[in-house]
C-alpha cells in the first residue's frame, strides 16, 4: 500500500502508520522527531510538507546543515513532489539570485547559514514561512544558525509551527533531546 495524497507523486511512498500517526501530529504542533537512520524521518517531513503546501500560500523552509544535504533532500522532493519544484539555496548561489528565488518559491531547500546571512542583509523575510524544518536539529545550540533562524522565527509570525528532524549519529550515542519554545529559544533539555 502506497501514500495517497494529491501532492506527493503515486506509488513512491510505501504507507507507514508510524510514519503517518507522527506527520499528524507534527502538523498540529512544534514536533521533535528522532528515529534510527532509515526509519523515514525525511517522508514524515514530506507528508507534513505535502499538507502545508496543499493547505495554504505560505511557504516551507527545509533547513539542512550541508551541501550535500541540501542537495539529498532536494533530490527527494523534486522526486516525490507534485507541482512544486524547490528551490535550492546554498553559498554558490549569488545574494541577488537568492533573493529573486526566495521571492518566487513557495518550497525552499537550504543550508541555515544562508538563511541566517540573508536575514541579517534583509534580503529575506521569515513572516511567509507556515513549516520549518530543521534536519540534524541536535546542531541547534550556541551560535549555530538554528538556534537564529528559531528565534527570528517568533510568536506572531503568520503560523508559529516549526518542525524538528534529527538524525541518529554514527557515533551510536542518543544525546539529550532538544526542546523549541514558541519560538523564543532553544535550549537543551
Amino acid at each position: 500500500m502506497f501514500v495517497e495524497h494529491a501532492l506527493i507523486r503515486p506509488s513512491t511512498i510505501e504507507q507507514r502508520d508510524y510514519q503517518t500517526n507522527i506527520a499528524e501530529a507534527a502538523k498540529r504542533e512544534s514536533t521533535l522527531l528522532v528515529l534510527p537512520t532509515g526509519l523515514g524521518k525525511t517522508v514524515v517531513a514530506l507528508l507534513v510538507i505535502a499538507d502545508v503546501l496543499k493547505g495554504g500560500g505560505g511557504k516551507v523552509l527545509f533547513l539542512a546543515p550541508t551541501k550535500p544535504l541540501v542537495q539529498q533532500h532536494t533530490g527527494f522532493l523534486k522526486e516525490h513532489l507534485i507541482g512544486f519544484e524547490p528551490a535550492m539555496l546554498t553559498g554558490e548561489v549569488a545574494p541577488d539570485e537568492r533573493q529573486e528565488l526566495w521571492r518566487k518559491a513557495r518550497l525552499i531547500v537550504s543550508t541555515p547559514q544562508v538563511i541566517e546571512n540573508d536575514l541579517e542583509e534583509r534580503r529575506i523575510s521569515l513572516e511567509a514561512v507556515d513549516l520549518i524544518v530543521f534536519d540534524e536539529a541536535h546542531r541547534a545550540v550556541g551560535d549555530y544558525s538554528y538556534v537564529a533562524i528559531g528565534i527570528e522565527r517568533r510568536p506572531g509570525a503568520r503560523n508559529d509551527r516549526i518542525s524538528w528532524v534529527r538524525r541518529e549519529q554514527d557515533s551510536g550515542g542518543v544525546r539529550e533531546p532538544w526542546h523549541h519554545e514558541r519560538g523564543d529559544k532553544v535550549r537543551a533539555g
